[in-house]
Formats: C-alpha cells, structure tokens, sequence
C-alpha cells in the first residue's frame, strides 16, 4: 500500500491509511490533541479528538491552540438570513439544508438541487455530504441550481 504524504505545520507525515482522527493527526505530530485543533487548506475546522480526517497526497494542515471557540460552543451562523447554530465544524452540506429547512426557502425534498456559497469566504458547495467549514457569523446562501418548472 502506497503512502500519503502531508504536511503539519509544515513538517512531513505520513500514513497508509486516508483516513485519521483529529488525535491521530495531532500525536504523530507532537501535538497534545487537549490543547491544540487542526485547520485543513479548506479552512475546515478539527477541533474534536474522534473527528475523522481524510488526507490527501501533499495537504497541509495548521495546528492552532485550543482557545476561543472550545469544543462544546456554539458557532451562531446564518443561511438565506435564518438563524442557524452548530456545535462543531465542519457540518456536512445536507445537515446544513435539512437544518435550515422551508424558512431558509429550502425544500427538504430537493436538497441536491441546491449549492451553498458562504458569503465571507466566497466557497461553494454542492455535494450533500461535503463537509462545509462554519465559523461564528457565517452568512451563507442556499441556492436552488435545479430546472425551474415553466408556465
């Protein structure tokens, strides 16, 4: 089995496995997983030790200390300017539209013709099980990408 090479904080790991926990990540590095969280290129946050990380071949990671939002806060965030929360980061896109729901102008029955844009970062996301980075004070869009139906 061929190994995956990445980067933490710009030293090289390596694994044979694609898939890690946050903790994982974090010892082989050196890193106590108590007192520091990861950020992937995507800006996605790990900041729970069992959160599952999916490497790829030359990804970098930055390991930042554990202050400000702690595990359990809640991240406030906004879609189509309804009122959302989270208790961790990254949420995966189809939790995001299901959450969100009809007052969001999302029909629950439709989601994979919806994308999602964050208006701060500019990122679009389509896949529902795209796991989508949320920090406090998000505003995202909901947009429907799907045929409109014609008179």
């Amino acid at each position: 089995m061929e190994k995956i090479s990445y980067f933490v904080d710009g030293r090289l790991q390596q694994s044979a496995w694609d898939t890690l926990s946050q903790q994982e990540i974090l010892e082989k590095a050196g890193y106590a997983p108590a007192e520091y969280y990861l950020i992937d290129e995507s800006g996605a946050e790990y900041r729970n030790p069992q959160d599952k990380v999916s490497l790829k071949d030359g990804e970098k990671f930055e390991v930042k200390p554990l202050r400000g939002i702690a595990p359990n806060d809640v991240i406030h965030y906004e879609v189509n300017g309804e009122h959302q929360t989270a208790e961790t980061s990254p949420v995966l896109l189809r939790d995001i539209l299901e959450k969100a729901g009809r007052k969001a102008g999302i029909e629950p029955n439709d989601l994979e013709r919806y994308r999602l844009e964050n208006s701060n970062t500019e990122a679009q996301y389509t896949e529902l099980d795209e796991p989508v980075p949320v920090r406090d004070g998000d505003k995202f869009f909901a947009i429907y990408i799907g045929k409109t139906p014609v008179a």
